[in-house]
């Protein structure tokens, strides 16, 4: 093929080429609509409280302090005390900061003092994020040469769930380097083209990905092997020596530029420049010594190698930086991807990391949101080898086909995916013309099915961080904090709800989410196991660190599937004296830890020495042992029994919150058989058997609510609201004798705890 006819089909697509100002405006008019879509769906994230706070989790957490912070104008500490108590978190050298300081330092410059720093940040995340329809575009246009085709690609790529899944509810560094990272692949599609335009749309491609997100130089990878298979087919090799030696440039002027910092074993490693070495290497073959051009990228591709031995060593390079990807990535291939049921196979490292985002896809996910792209891909691969330069078949077919085969493995890779493969669905297009209507039908109710699946599977699901909590759990353990507890008072608890106590409570925590913080893992792991041995080891390390107060959440014991926390510091046996069993179902059996609050999902816990215990009553089902198969205290967990309990719960759940939509629209009778179809599967859910002798109530069935009412007070003596309204129902029938009994057990009940909202503190 000739190179003027490089990268042009035989066929044209349909339609006649707009002007450039019609192109660019209804460009722009996508970007809008997919900000203002991400708008709307961040408007129904589960996540976001009535007041309009998003409550974000691990890393985003973390981030979402540190942005707020910036747009509050505070200097940021090099070594934080608060964000990794006691000994500090280096926060240069543990964060690329590019997100941080962009919505922090765009909300000060516009001076949007009356808009809370939340609502901004919601609305850049939306923002920033759409950057990539801007490059998708374009690298449609670079592909297929055709306006209406890319139009319509770019569509499908806004509506595509993958692509924005992991954007709704986070604050994620990967947002804002993605849309650099499809600029510089862009500039790759250009480089057989317009070299000069390919060359700045790699320079700043390259470097906005490695200075927004850590992760970025992973990708080099799938540059370097894109070049070597280019050095083997492409006939003009001064390009690819050129692009390979301008990837290099770009890696050692961002690691200089950057703080020396833990970013160095990404950026300077050999084994990357080494691999990236093998293309130039090879030419020697060719006695291309003679040619002063070839003989300067050689000379310039050792001078490199040189430069990263040395960098490495003076930026302190920590080869335990990123030990537990290596870990995980291995123990990935070991077990072929599949997470063995048995814990101790893997090490601790490759169990923290083998959660949500790094877990492999469902099939369900796989089947409702991959099949066009995946079928796309291989039934116009043909028209994609035969019709295409080479430059452009290979930029399209190697980086798609790593990032599928990553994104099998690793879920996070999702958003990278969908770019690639969404991207190739032109050529399934162009591949059959005689079936191009029938094909795009298809396509449209596919992904109209996939936007109704979307919401359908996700946004309809409670909250994704423990099995039970809701906002309200969560965000009345903030307010607690915030009331209660001195700033310097530490608090210990899962990395992933730490990091939300510091971001909206700004106190200290003990434990944060940043694993590539080389203290942070061995210190996670020794915390993690303390909570499954006899208090004294907890309480040794409590007071060694100076730590107040423990954060314990429901299903630290009660969840044991493959992502818990059983499975995750090997504790899937509980031993009969650990700390997590007291925890649990008998925190008063405990001498150095007092429960001083509990609602639904947590309980906290106060550290001292030898505290005298009041006996308390049950006052949340969740901490029943009777519910979860357990007579005595020293039982074994039936770990079968308690995942069907569960499950019962949770659909009981369900029905409960249809019940109440009911009553919302004041069908009573609907409502009502909700509620005791509810009550029939999980006898034990309090809210259930609340609601329906309200209903009871309200109708005149005042015996039937009583009755209700008498037996959860019996099962839950200390549920103070269940006693308020019994004690209102025996008034109404003029039972004194049951309403002075009453009177004396709440008497007794507030001499031990206190209310506010759903909270029970104890005193």
């Amino acid at each position: 093929m000739k190179n003027e006819e490089m990268g042009r089909r035989k066929n044209l697509p349909f339609l006649s080429k707009p002007s450039l100002l019609m192109e660019i405006l209804s460009v722009c008019l996508l970007f809008m609509s997919a900000v203002g879509y991400k708008i709307y769906l961040q408007s129904t994230n589960p996540r976001l409280r009535n007041n309009g706070v998003n409550l974000f989790f691990s890393e985003s957490a973390i981030q979402y302090y540190y942005a707020k912070q910036i747009s509050e104008g505070k200097k940021l500490d090099e070594i934080d005390k608060k964000a990794q108590f006691p000994e500090g978190f280096p926060v240069a050298e543990s964060l690329t900061l590019g997100i941080e300081y962009i919505t922090g330092l765009s909300y000060r410059l516009m001076g949007l003092g009356y808009l809370p720093f939340h609502r901004f940040l919601l609305f850049m995340i939306c923002i920033y994020s759409s950057l990539s329809v801007f490059v998708f575009f374009y690298c449609c246009k670079t592909v297929y040469s055709s306006y209406p085709l890319s139009m319509l690609l770019t569509i499908f790529y806004i509506v595509f769930p993958p692509v924005y899944q992991r954007t709704i509810g986070n604050f994620l560094k990967e947002d804002l380097a993605i849309p650099f990272l499809f600029l510089w692949f862009l500039g790759q599609l250009l480089s057989s083209r317009n070299l000069r335009l390919s060359l700045i749309f790699s320079i700043i491609g390259l470097s906005g990905a490695l200075l927004f997100w850590h992760v970025s130089p992973f990708f080099i990878y799938i540059a370097l092997t894109v070049y070597l298979v280019k050095y083997v087919i492409e006939e003009n090799k001064d390009i690819v020596f050129k692009m390979s030696i301008l990837h290099f440039i770009i890696i050692i002027f961002i690691s200089i530029i950057s703080k020396p910092n833990m970013k160095a074993e990404l950026y300077l490693s050999p084994v990357v420049f080494a691999f990236g070495l093998i293309p130039l290497t090879l030419i020697l073959n060719r006695k291309i010594i003679r040619k002063n051009s070839r003989f300067f990228y050689i000379s310039s591709a050792f001078l490199i190698l040189l430069i990263s031995f040395v960098l490495s060593k003076m930026t302190r390079s920590n080869p335990e930086t990123y030990s537990h990807v290596i870990e995980f990535l291995l123990a990935k291939i070991r077990h072929l991807g599949s997470k063995p049921s048995d814990p101790s196979l893997l090490s601790f490292n490759a169990r923290l990391l083998w959660l949500t985002p790094f877990i492999a896809p469902s099939l369900k996910n796989l089947i409702v949101f991959w099949t066009i792209p995946v079928a796309s891909f291989f039934l116009g691969l043909r028209y994609l080898l035969k019709n295409y330069d080479y430059n452009i078949k290979i930029w399209l077919f190697i980086p798609a086909l790593i990032c599928f085969a990553g994104f099998i493995t690793i879920s996070r890779l999702a958003p990278l995916s969908a770019f690639l493969l969404v991207l190739i669905i032109g050529n399934l297009i162009l591949a059959y013309p005689a079936y191009r209507k029938i094909i795009l039908s298809v396509l449209l109710i596919v992904f109209s099915f996939n936007l109704f699946a979307f919401f359908k599977l996700n946004l309809e699901k409670p909250a994704e961080h423990g099995l039970y909590m809701q906002n309200d759990d969560i965000t009345d353990v903030i307010n607690f904090f915030k009331e209660n507890t001195e700033e310097n008072e530490a608090i210990l608890g899962r990395f992933s709800t730490s990091a939300s106590f510091l971001a909206y409570a700004d106190k200290s925590i003990v434990l944060q989410p940043k694993f590539e913080n080389r203290i942070i893992k061995s210190k996670v792991m020794e915390y993690y196991k303390a909570f499954f041995e006899p208090e004294e080891v907890m309480f040794s390390l409590c007071s060694k660190n100076g730590i107040k107060y423990i954060v314990y959440e429901a299903n630290m014991l009660l969840s044991s599937d493959e992502n818990s926390f059983r499975y995750l510091c090997n504790g899937l046996n509980i031993p009969r004296n650990s700390l997590i069993r007291y925890f649990h179902f008998n925190p008063s059996g405990l001498r150095h830890f007092r429960l001083i609050y509990e609602n639904f999902f947590f309980r906290i816990f106060e550290c001292g020495d030898k505290f005298n215990f009041k006996e308390f009553n049950l006052c949340n089902i969740i901490y029943s042992k009777e519910i979860w198969g357990i007579n005595d205290f020293n039982d074994e967990l039936d770990n079968e029994y308690i995942n069907t309990q569960i499950n019962k719960y949770m659909k009981a759940v369900k029905m409960n919150n249809e019940a109440m939509k009911s009553i919302g629209k004041k069908e009573y009778g609907i409502a009502e058989r909700q509620l005791e179809e509810a009550n029939h599967l999980f006898q034990y859910l309090d809210k259930t058997q609340g609601n329906l002798a309200m209903l009871y109530y309200k109708s005149g069935r005042k015996e039937k609510a009583v009755k209700i009412l008498e037996k959860l007070a019996e099962q839950y003596p200390a549920n103070y609201q269940a006693l308020l309204f019994l004690e209102q129902i025996y008034r109404d029938i003029n039972s004194q004798d049951k309403v002075k009994i009453i009177e004396e057990k709440r008497k007794k009940i507030r001499s031990l705890l206190f209310f506010r909202k759903n909270r029970i503190v104890f005193n």
